[in-house]
């Protein structure tokens, strides 16, 4: 079994594109995820529990869906990390063309989420 997994990894070593396959896999995992989380932190409790120019009705829906709220906090926090992740699989793509371009990017996609993360 041991033979068969070191074979296995010095075959994908000594394969061309291999780890630029792997960073493209996990940024474009990283997006899909980022997708969803955004759909469900926004539109599925932000909107739910926030009713513009009313704070007292804000308050008491957050109030009452006290778990809600706290998994919508916990989606847009998974967010802002899954943002350091593909800015790291981007630099991981990148890279091999143009080291200077790719690390202008991954601190464009930080920055992002720095802001994100801060909102």
């Amino acid at each position: 079994m041991r033979g068969t997994l070191e074979t296995i990894q010095n075959r994908l070593r000594s394969e061309p594109g291999t780890e630029i396959r792997r960073w493209a896999t996990i940024g474009g995992v990283g997006i899909l995820l980022i997708a969803a989380l955004s759909i469900f932190a926004n539109f599925l409790v932000l909107e739910r529990l926030v009713t513009s120019g009313d704070a007292t009705r804000t308050a008491t829906d957050i109030a009452s869906s006290k778990g809600l709220f706290q998994a919508g906090i916990f989606g847009w926090v998974l967010i802002a990390v899954l943002d350091v992740l593909v800015a790291v699989a981007l630099f991981g793509v990148l890279s091999p063309v143009n080291r200077r371009v790719a690390m202008i990017a991954a601190w464009a996609r930080v920055l992002y989420g720095a802001v994100l993360g801060i909102a």
